[in-house]
């Protein structure tokens, strides 16, 4: 009897193990199902409604509903409905600070100041960041004061007040490179939020540093993120006035936000469209394409209304108020513009502005308060330990103290003296170059003046005897005839190449239209002896600004006239086509022609491939013949840019 009362016993307290085992697996496993299709709604917008229906029928305790809540507020923030968001979000706050869930505040607090931001409420929008920075700050949590000093820096920018806005985004930076989990993209968003508030403060070329700096990590990235730095750009661009290359950036930024549609949410894409639209009218009646521009203006509004930005509306509102002053269309600039007026106004009363600025005091007058509590406690800290050590130690401590200022001012003297002198060098060696350069500049002009005036007016001389000589000898020897006219235009041939010496060497350097007029002179003068050839001639116009050396121009001249009458003598040619251009930090000359072509295993190259061969390894650069039997000869010569101004290199 009493062991089968032990055997009963025992089975009871295993079946209320099993029970209670059972319980807490299946609250456990019903806390993870909520979550799981509370995550289903927020990313399955069209079937939203249905997974947070079945959800909200699953909540059981705090966890849930605060979930529940967390979960509605997010979708709304990226799905259009901010009253919404703004809702369930103060509901999500108040349980989470009960459940201290801090990841999940920070978190809400960002999408609360995300909603605001987006209906253009700009001071509640600050506030609550600045509330979330001081819980982040709080729990050390350096990632998200850097999301937080990105987001106030954009709602700086949005409210105008650029100047805050360029500091929060330079805090945002520094934060993230001094985080070790932070990514490219996090540092991006840094550099944008910068950008941008140096665009809209009228600081372009700031602008354009921060926005290119973003490239420095588009090998860490996929490219289709960063469609907003194409936009911004072209944006800056605009601004400048260089709106064809403007209008390049904004298309690029079209085309990265069409491939990275799927990895935004319809809002995200919308506004997208909004901005890059905007800026494409802008482009476009600013290059007198007006018809196209309204085409795009239409587009503009749609893309505008259905983002359902504030922002993107104010921008729209003074789009149409600058198109239509341009078109001359008064009455329509003139109700656009009070639209626009009354849009900045309703954000940027003076009530809202004075209030953000007292939220900005707010917040760092705490920081230095608490920065002040913990510097405190450290000096009590330290004046009890100070109190504690020996007589001994702290003399010590001042012994060495002196010995180290000692040393300080001997190092400092010293590294003063070291710099001068070597600022004294420098100085030197760069007054002796420009002398050396002065000197060798006008021993070159006073060689030119003598090539000019004492070889040239000799050359001259025998051209117009030959020329007498040949009148006189009419109706001799045809031979002898024949020899004399030879004569004659081998004189006049080195006239033309001591003038194009003389061009070259009378000035240090110069751009490449010089080089392009002497080209254009001695092409001109072979069409006259040739006719039978054509020559295409053809500069890039990214090039117009770049400056030649003389001695790197005399090459380029040199090379290209080689080329051109290696193509009259050898290869039967009807066309050349020769091309300057700049491709990967090269200068490429590219030469095609139609000609006979030859076979390079079987053909010995001449004086003149040589020549030109010669010339390329004086400028550091690479020489490519590429002769096809019956189909022509291409030839290809790449200079590095870096050898552009130099005045002397040798072979």
């Amino acid at each position: 009897m009493i062991i089968a009362n032990i055997k009963m016993m025992i089975n009871k307290f295993l079946l209320l193990t099993f029970v209670v085992f059972y319980l807490f697996a299946a609250i456990g496993l019903h806390a993870a199902d909520v979550e799981i299709m509370l995550k289903k709604a927020y990313n399955s917008p069209d079937s939203a409604d249905y997974f947070f229906s079945k959800a909200r029928d699953h909540i059981k305790s705090r966890k849930d509903k605060a979930n529940y809540y967390f979960y509605q507020s997010a979708f709304h923030v990226s799905n259009g409905n901010q009253d919404v968001a703004v809702f369930y979000a103060n509901k999500a706050l108040t349980e989470l600070e009960i459940l201290n869930d801090t990841t999940k505040l920070l978190t809400t607090y960002n999408n609360l100041a995300k909603a605001f931001q987006k209906k253009g409420s700009y001071q509640e929008a600050i506030n609550i960041l600045l509330t979330g920075l001081r819980l982040a700050e709080k729990t050390q949590n350096t990632l998200w004061c850097g999301f937080y000093f990105v987001n106030l820096g954009l709602n700086y920018h949005d409210f105008e007040d650029y100047n805050q806005g360029v500091n929060y985004g330079k805090k945002a930076l520094q934060t993230f490179l001094q985080a070790p989990k932070a990514t490219a993209f996090n540092k991006i968003l840094a550099l944008n939020t910068i950008a941008i508030n140096f665009d809209d403060w009228n600081e372009p070329d700031s602008a354009l540093f921060y926005h290119y700096k973003i490239f420095d990590f588009k090998n860490e990235i996929d490219s289709t993120r960063i469609s907003f730095t194409y936009n911004n750009i072209g944006n800056t661009l605009l601004k400048q006035k260089k709106y064809r290359q403007a209008e390049n950036w904004i298309r690029r930024a079209l085309k990265i936000t069409e491939l990275n549609r799927k990895n935004m949410s319809e809002l995200e894409y919308l506004y997208e469209k909004a901005t890059n639209f905007t800026n494409l009218t802008t482009s476009s009646y600013r290059q007198n394409k007006t018809v196209l521009a309204r085409l795009l203006l239409d587009s503009t509004l749609k893309y505008v209304v259905a983002s359902q930005s504030v922002e993107k509306m104010r921008d729209y509102y003074q789009l149409h108020y600058q198109f239509s002053a341009w078109e001359k269309n008064y009455k329509n600039a003139l109700l656009y513009l009070e639209k626009y007026i009354i849009m900045r106004d309703s954000i940027f009363e003076d009530t809202r502005a004075k209030n953000i600025a007292e939220l900005e005091t707010r917040y760092q007058i705490e920081k230095k308060e608490k920065e002040l509590v913990k510097h405190q406690a450290l000096l009590l800290t330290e004046e009890k330990e100070n109190r504690e050590k020996t007589i001994w130690i702290t003399i010590l401590a001042v012994a060495t103290l002196i010995v180290s200022l000692l040393a300080l001012l001997i190092y400092r003297q010293q590294k003063i003296i070291v710099t001068q002198h070597q600022k004294e060098i420098e100085l030197s060696n760069e007054l002796h170059s420009v002398e050396t350069e002065n000197r060798l500049q006008q021993q070159k002009i006073h060689i030119s003046r003598e090539l000019h005036d004492n070889i040239g007016s000799q050359l001259t001389f025998m051209i117009s005897a030959i020329g007498h000589l040949i009148f006189r000898l009419k109706g001799s020897s045809d031979e002898i005839i024949a020899q004399l006219k030879d004569i004659e235009l081998f004189t006049k041939n080195t006239i033309s190449e001591l003038r194009d010496t003389i061009w070259a060497t009378n000035s240090a350097e110069m751009n490449i239209d010089s080089l392009k007029s002497r080209l254009l002179q001695f092409f001109d003068k072979n069409n006259a002896i040739n006719p039978q050839l054509t020559i295409i001639f053809e500069i890039d116009d990214s090039l117009k600004d770049i400056q030649l050396s003389s001695f790197v121009a005399l090459n380029f001249y040199r090379i290209i006239q080689e080329a051109t009458s290696n193509c009259i003598k050898h290869s039967k040619a009807g066309k050349l086509f020769l091309k300057i251009k700049q491709a990967d930090n090269k200068i490429l000359l590219h030469f095609i022609d139609d000609g006979i072509g030859f076979n390079l295993e079987h053909c010995k190259q001449g004086n003149g491939i040589y020549n030109i061969r010669k010339r390329t390894e004086q400028l550091k650069g690479n020489f490519q013949i590429k002769p096809v039997l019956e189909r022509g000869t291409e030839i290809i010569i790449e200079c590095p840019v870096s050898v552009l101004n130099s005045k002397f290199i040798d072979a």
